[in-house]
């Protein structure tokens, strides 16, 4: 009988299903962190509990960070030499997955490919007709259809049978029709089947879907469409989930797969309340709506620890034009209240944004407001972004109506629209860079946001004017750089900048051309932390290694002689994971 079921082990075919993920995000620069990706392990879940696909089928999951070299992730999927490969595609894992598919099919060109995702479901047909390796692609949610497709023989009579697919008959490419509405009910725990081993030796990122769906239908996102319905997961399920993750020793970071835990408010007072309860408090990321803020949620906030402290919300803009065809209810005024609620039952929390420019009915004049407006909330960190005309969002839609230009590859980087100028776009994403210096040290961070109350007379934006233009005299690696409008050259800039002003000398100046400011703007009421911060690179650019692991670092400089705490080094010190 052993004989028998190892034979019929043997004689299983292999599938393999692939995701790609950015390495070192959560927890930030820790790239060597392994991500538990939902999309894979869902799918495996559902087809092992389905005996007659287990018993034909064996299911492997290879979840790759997108710097892994293609060739090697081909290798490592052929080794399973498997007769179905399938892919979960996004925007950030699209390059790497059409470079690893190219080399497998090079190898092996008997493999039947499946794509699914976000990025594919959309422009399915498109999709098709530009990567003839691909065979099938399942457009939106996927477990009960990639189960259908593991009982077909991929052939016509089956495949016009699965709703909403696309596939090629004929040298003609298919799409089918039909509403699909998966039953999470019938969806298992990846958690509680052990699709993948917390206690494998490995640091684990993971992450925790609750629901699906979202109540509001916003420009640029696709969670909400084309259904606003909220789909739950069964919460006994998923309190169990929670338990298994939160008492896990090896678990660095969760992060809720929800458009907003509180849109379920009932429930998410239990979630809060279960992982308060387990033994492991892991840094946590939750997405959160400002609509939704409330004293109970919190309350419900403060049980559990929010990554980074940060309660974290998608401003987006305060342009109302730009709000109006976001279909964004949540303006100013309600922020502004909002965020005054939160610091009177929380004084220190740590708040941050989300801010996009390009988008429709927006310009570089109003991006600059907003931008404004968010450092009078006082935040501990801004996240600028360029808009990406996602497939699927009611923007993508409508992309001939705001006159969008973008890259014509993902994810869709948006250069312009009807009234933000590709001039302006780039002059926008040059202030970004400079946010972003200011961002990274704190104290310049803090003291910018102080100014105004000591000296009315400047704006927070005019201060970064200011400090920029001060700044750029001393150091600019900035104006000078060619942004071509894509991911990777965002990236590049980003890291290029800060590389560049982390290096002591160009510290010291940021510091520098601070301290003039405050005098400029007779705000020196706030030069200590300033002063600390340009002894403290001065001596750094002097070559002298100071111990700021150490519970005190002696401070020499133009200021005098004096012992920093460590707390105060760790506060002038910028915050950027060098890459």
């Amino acid at each position: 009988m052993i004989k028998d079921d190892a034979k019929s082990l043997i004689s299983k075919e292999k599938v393999v299903l692939v995701g790609g993920y950015l390495p070192g995000i959560y927890p930030p620069g820790e790239d060597d962190v392994v991500s538990r990706l939902l999309s894979t392990a869902f799918l495996k879940a559902s087809a092992d509990d389905d005996p007659e696909i287990a018993k034909k089928y064996d299911i492997h999951i290879i979840d790759v960070p997108t710097t892994s070299n293609p060739a090697e992730i081909a290798k490592q999927i052929c080794e399973f030499e498997p007769v179905i490969v399938a892919y979960s595609v996004y925007m950030w894992n699209y390059d790497i997955t059409v470079q690893t598919l190219e080399i497998i099919k090079e190898t092996a060109p008997q493999i039947r490919v499946i794509m699914g995702g976000p990025l594919v479901s959309y422009t399915s047909k498109e999709f098709l007709r530009d990567h003839p390796l691909v065979d099938v692609i399942v457009c939106g949610s996927g477990e009960s259809r990639f189960k259908k497709l593991l009982k077909s023989d991929f052939g016509e009579g089956s495949l016009s049978k699965i709703p909403r697919i696309t596939y090629r008959s004929n040298k003609q490419i298919v799409h089918t029709t039909g509403e699909v509405q998966e039953d999470l009910a019938k969806i298992p725990s990846p958690y509680q089947k052990k699709i993948y081993d917390l206690e494998d030796g490995n640091r684990h990122t993971v992450f925790i879907e609750t629901y699906r769906g979202c109540p509001f239908e916003c420009g640029y996102c696709i969670w909400g469409e084309p259904d606003v319905s909220l789909y739950k997961f069964p919460i006994d399920q998923i309190l169990k989930d929670i338990e298994i993750i939160y008492n896990s020793p090896n678990v660095e970071t969760v992060i809720f797969a929800d458009a907003c835990l509180f849109y379920t408010r009932e429930r998410a007072k239990l979630i809060c309340e279960k992982i308060a309860s387990c033994s492991q408090q892991i840094p946590t990321v939750l997405t959160l709506d400002i609509l939704v803020l409330n004293e109970e949620m919190i309350r419900a906030l403060q049980t559990i620890n929010l990554m980074h402290g940060s309660f974290h919300f998608g401003l987006q803009s305060t342009n109302l034009v730009a709000l109006e065809l976001l279909k964004r209810k949540s303006g100013p005024e309600i922020f502004k209240r909002r965020i005054d609620l939160l610091r009177e039952m929380v004084p220190n929390a740590e708040v941050s944004f989300d801010l996009i420019y390009g988008l429709p009915g927006d310009n570089y004049q109003g991006f600059r407001e907003s931008v404004n407006f968010a450092l009078s909330l006082n935040p501990s960190k801004l996240y600028l972004s360029p808009l990406l005309l996602l497939p699927g969002t009611p923007f993508w839609d409508n992309k001939e109506k705001h006159g969008f230009v973008y890259d014509n590859n993902p994810p869709y980087m948006v250069y312009a629209n009807n009234e933000f100028s590709e001039e302006d776009m780039a002059k926008t994403f040059r202030l970004v860079l400079w946010v972003l210096v200011i961002f990274y040290f704190p104290a310049i961070r803090d003291t910018i946001c102080r100014i105004p109350k000591y000296n009315p007379k400047y704006s927070f934006i005019e201060l970064i004017d200011m400090f920029v233009e001060d700044l750029k005299v001393k150091i600019d690696p900035i104006s000078s750089f060619d942004f071509d409008f894509t991911i990777a050259s965002n990236n590049k800039a980003r890291r290029h900048v800060m590389d560049t002003f982390t290096r002591p000398e160009n510290s010291l100046h940021v510091f520098e051309s601070m301290l003039e400011i405050l005098e400029f703007c007779e705000a020196e009421a706030l030069v200590e932390d300033i002063k600390i911060g340009v002894n403290y690179y001065k001596n750094l650019s002097d070559g002298d290694k100071l111990q700021d692991h150490n519970f005190s670092v002696e401070g020499r400089g133009d200021f005098g002689e004096g012992i920093y705490e460590k707390e105060k080094i760790q506060y002038v010190k910028s915050t950027w994971v060098r890459a």
